[in-house]
């Protein structure tokens, strides 16, 4: 969670694989990739279909797109697992995070009350 970035800007937004959308103990992104891009269209549909004669100059935003990300599964998912790669990049190394992932993971299913932080943060 804390490698995604901001989600929209300006005339854009970041949906499917570039923000970092994978699962990393599943080894799955696709699934994640296509509800993103669903939830992009399902913000922006209403903004482009509205007659505003604004909008066909500026830049159009979509923060709705980032409220509708973290109030929908993928957002659940990604937080459960949040823990798991960061945990392989520790004092105990790939032994380390197997552990931590063993019992964390396994047990609390991601509802540790802590974040732990990539390496080099």
């Amino acid at each position: 969670m804390d490698s995604i970035p901001k989600l929209t800007f300006p005339g854009g937004l970041l949906m499917g694989c570039s923000p970092g959308f994978m699962n990393v103990p599943k080894i799955k992104g696709t699934h994640t990739a296509m509800k993103s891009g669903m939830l992009a269209a399902e913000a922006i549909f209403p903004k482009i279909t509205a007659e505003n004669p604004e909008s066909e100059t500026l830049g159009l935003h979509v923060p709705e797109y980032a409220e509708n990300l973290k109030n929908s599964w993928v957002w659940k998912e990604l937080y459960a697992v949040r823990n798991i790669r960061p945990s392989f990049h520790n004092y105990f190394g790939l032994y380390g995070g197997m552990v931590y992932t063993g019992i964390f993971y396994w047990i609390c299913r991601g509802k540790e009350p802590w974040t732990l932080k990539h390496a080099g943060e």
